[in-house]
């Protein structure tokens, strides 16, 4: 009885709902948006996800010949684009600031390939991005993920998002925010840089046979590679920060 319940017509579209709201959180959301994963991985992730919490989702009616229901379709994919944008933002942060220490360390043309987005990127950069992913599966960040896709099921029903002007004025600040969260971690490297630009400037003004390519370079690459590590454990409580607060912010949407 129960299992002709589920192929009830409106059962099939909750169902078909929820599977596509969980199915976009999941191909943008952070760690499971990964290139490296397989779509039918992630495929399978969805619907697993769909039917553990299709029992605590609210049914909704649609006509399957309507256009209410193309609408619907549009808007879970639109709600899962918009969260996982914003929480990636956090990442890209990190990205930022890591092409910008790079650069000031001297190494924006040594490149790595990166496995989460399928392609080479500056070093620095690639290791902050594997930092950061690392970290969000040691402090079970993911976790927090899930729970929001919960969240937001409760909270808001299927096929209910709207996208007001509101939430294009949040966007526009949370990408700006993002940029300037990520020259703030820089910073620190880009004031060494320059301080060093300046001591190795008296130095070569009283020593001019200073070869600053040979000494001065290997240098500023071991004393930016010094402050990364010394820095780590403060970027450790500065992702955790900014990740809840971006998490806690993605309820603006389902509110």
């Amino acid at each position: 009885m129960q299992f002709m319940q589920l192929l009830q017509t409106d059962s099939v579209i909750t169902f078909l709902l929820l599977f596509i709201r969980l199915s976009s959180l999941i191909t943008f959301l952070p760690i499971f948006s990964a290139m490296s994963i397989p779509v039918a991985i992630k495929g399978v992730l969805a619907a697993y996800l769909a039917f553990l919490f299709f029992p605590i989702t609210s049914k909704v009616a649609f006509d399957p010949n309507s256009d209410a229901l193309i609408i619907a379709i549009i808007s879970e994919a639109t709600l899962g684009f918009l969260a996982g944008m914003l929480v990636s933002l956090v990442i890209a942060a990190f990205n930022v600031a890591g092409e910008v220490i790079g650069m000031v360390m001297g190494l924006s043309m040594a490149s790595s390939f990166d496995p989460q987005n399928q392609q080479s990127s500056q070093i620095i950069a690639a290791f902050l991005n594997m930092f950061i992913l690392t970290l969000i599966l040691v402090v079970n960040a993911h976790h927090i993920l899930i729970e929001y896709m919960a969240y937001s099921i409760q909270k808001l029903p299927l096929g209910g998002f709207v996208f007001t002007n509101e939430m294009v004025r949040y966007t526009v600040e949370a990408v700006k925010h993002m940029f300037i969260f990520g020259f703030t971690l820089a910073f620190p490297f880009m004031a060494l840089s320059l301080l060093s630009d300046i001591m190795f400037g008296m130095i070569m003004r009283s020593l001019p046979s200073f070869n600053l390519m040979i000494v001065g370079m290997p240098i500023k690459i071991v004393i930016g590679l010094g402050i990364i590590i010394a820095t780590l454990s403060s970027m450790t409580i500065l992702f955790k920060n900014q990740f809840i607060e971006a998490v806690q912010n993605l309820k603006f949407l389902v509110n």
